[in-house]
C-alpha cells in the first residue's frame, strides 16, 4: 500500500507528464506554489526584506512573525528572538527568489530554504500566479 506522500508525489509525476490533469482535482490542484522561509534579527529588517521580495515580484503574499529560536554557533547555544519571514511564491521564481534573499540578507549564514505545497485551492494558486506577472 501507498502512503499519502507515494501517491501526492505519483499524482505530480502522473501531471507532468500530461496522465492527469489539473481539473482532475476540482477545487484543489497540485500545487506550483512553493513557500521560502527565512529569520532575520529584527522586525525592521524582517520588514525591509519583505518590501524588497514584493516590489521585485518574487512572491505575492510574505508572513512574519516573531518566534524564540535555539541553535549552535560558534561553539555554544545561542537562544535568541527572531523574525520569521514566509514568502509565497512559485516554482519558476523559486531561484531567482533564493538568490534574492541570500544576496538581501544580514546574516554572515542565513537560513534560506523553500518547501514545495502539494495541493493549494485553485482560487489561491490563481491569484498567487497573477501578482507575479
Amino acid at each position: 500500500m501507498r502512503s499519502f506522500c507515494d501517491a501526492l508525489g505519483f499524482l505530480r509525476d502522473a501531471m507532468s507528464e500530461r496522465k492527469v490533469s489539473k481539473e482532475f482535482f476540482g477545487a484543489f490542484i497540485v500545487s506550483e506554489i512553493i513557500s521560502l522561509y527565512t529569520t532575520l534579527d529584527n522586525e525592521k529588517d524582517a520588514l525591509v526584506l519583505a518590501h524588497l521580495i514584493l516590489k521585485a515580484k518574487l512572491a505575492a503574499c510574505i508572513q512574519i512573525e516573531s518566534i524564540q529560536s535555539l541553535y549552535n554557533w560558534k561553539g555554544s547555544v545561542q537562544n535568541a528572538q527572531e523574525w520569521r519571514v514566509l514568502c509565497k511564491s512559485t516554482r519558476e521564481k523559486e531561484e531567482t527568489l533564493v538568490n534574492f534573499v541570500e544576496a538581501n540578507h544580514p546574516y554572515e549564514v542565513p537560513a534560506v530554504f523553500t518547501v514545495q505545497v502539494s495541493f493549494a485551492s485553485r482560487s489561491y494558486e490563481e491569484w498567487l500566479r497573477s501578482e507575479l506577472v
